[in-house]
């Protein structure tokens, strides 16, 4: 089968795995990706075609925004690789939806979208949301879009139970929940990569780290405050080196480990993303502490399932989509809950052999059914009915 991938994220050679994936299934694959795409305030160029890459084929992003952004030469290049299925790496509800839909619609061929949403956008939550004005503004385009997508997008594949729901309600008649995959070379349980690691750290006693972005609704704020309860127990925290970057919650942070006389337990890393798996297996706890906004709730929690796999204990918040995607195999307290968030921390320091069945319970879970093979066999499943004729109805033109 041909299948042509649209996404920006694709940029990072990282990011192409579950393409690899579907390539070493059999399947003619192509990545349309971005030239250069800017994420938190730099331009990242579009990496090499890696070891195991499909063809890359990157153009220039004329716009900003996932929403309303466009490729220029993507039409010209579909032509000439003419795709049995496109799978557009963005919501549905958006302007390249419309635009391939409709050159599917004309091709004979199917169009899938990847979706991270998981915040409904009906008016009564935008308003809640947002306010009336600007709950207005935001849900009234989106809404507009959302009639005209159903109508070219054949298959929607969304990464939690929320956007399951959502998408079904919304009128999209097919809709998959997929995991977004790991791959299993870089996250794996190994007790060599833990003994370099902590060798490197200089630590060999009780090691609690958290890897992902630095912003409020990820709670790193809610994991030092529980740390700072601990403070009769020997530990060291593992943090990104994230003060070297500086908005107003970074800096936020910085000053709370200070102000709480920390600074001398925090160790800093600054591994690439190939490296993070050794890191993970250094660590004796990894905490996932997401928070809710009205703006926002966790769509997924990779880092949760990534150290899974390496066999490492993850604490969570019961936030957005993460119980769902830990299921049995982590530790979970409410959102915010400092305390609470303590109290497993010191239980699973005291006596790490208390949590060993949570830990393989993690493991098995992460191995069996959220690795980049078992997304590439949900997604191959999909275009196989997608090619069979289970299609959106035909578009208005």
């Amino acid at each position: 089968m041909r299948i042509l991938a649209i996404s920006h994220a694709c940029v990072l050679e990282v990011n192409r795995a579950i393409y690899r994936e579907l390539a070493a299934l059999g399947h003619e694959v192509a990545i349309v990706t971005a030239t250069r795409w800017g994420e938190g305030g730099e331009a990242i160029a579009c990496e090499p075609r890696g070891t195991g890459d499909p063809a890359v084929i990157p153009l220039a992003l004329a716009g900003a925004s996932p929403r309303i952004y466009r490729f220029r030469g993507l039409r010209a290049y579909a032509e000439e690789f003419r795709p049995e299925v496109v799978v557009l790496d963005n919501d549905p509800v958006s302007r390249l939806a419309l635009q391939m839909g409709a050159w599917c619609r004309r091709h004979d061929s199917a169009l899938a979208c990847i979706s991270c949403e998981n915040l409904r956008f009906d008016f009564r939550s935008a308003v809640r949301g947002r306010g009336v004005v600007k709950g207005m503004a935001t849900v009234l385009p989106k809404v507009a879009v959302a009639s005209l997508a159903r109508r070219v997008v054949d298959h929607v594949f969304t990464i939690n139970d929320d956007g399951l729901a959502m998408f079904r309600d919304m009128g999209f008649g097919s809709v998959t929940k997929i995991p977004l995959g790991f791959d299993p070379g870089l996250f794996r349980p190994d007790a060599a990569a833990r003994a370099r690691i902590r060798a490197e750290l200089g630590w060999d006693g009780p090691l609690v780290a958290y890897f992902g972005r630095v912003v409020p609704g990820k709670g790193i704020h809610v994991l030092v405050q529980a740390m700072a309860r601990l403070n009769d127990r020997p530990w060291r925290l593992l943090l990104d080196r994230f003060v070297d970057h500086g908005d107003a919650y970074v800096r936020g942070v910085a000053a709370q480990i200070k102000g709480l006389g920390l600074e001398s337990r925090v160790l800093w890393c600054n591994p690439a993303h190939s490296a993070i798996g050794a890191y993970m297996n250094a660590a004796d706890v990894v905490v996932v502490p997401s928070l809710s906004t009205p703006q926002w709730k966790e769509q997924y929690g990779r880092v949760a399932q990534e150290a899974m796999a390496c066999g490492t204990l993850v604490i969570a918040s019961r936030s957005g989509a993460l119980p769902g995607l830990v299921g049995d195999g982590a530790l979970l307290f409410d959102e915010g809950d400092e305390q609470a968030l303590a109290t497993l921390l010191a239980g699973a320091m005291a006596d790490p052999a208390s949590v060993a069945e949570v830990r393989a319970r993690g493991l098995a879970r992460a191995q069996g059914a959220l690795s980049v093979r078992r997304q590439a066999e949900s997604m191959e499943k999909a275009f196989e009915s997608l090619r069979r004729g289970a299609r959106a109805p035909a578009a208005v033109r």
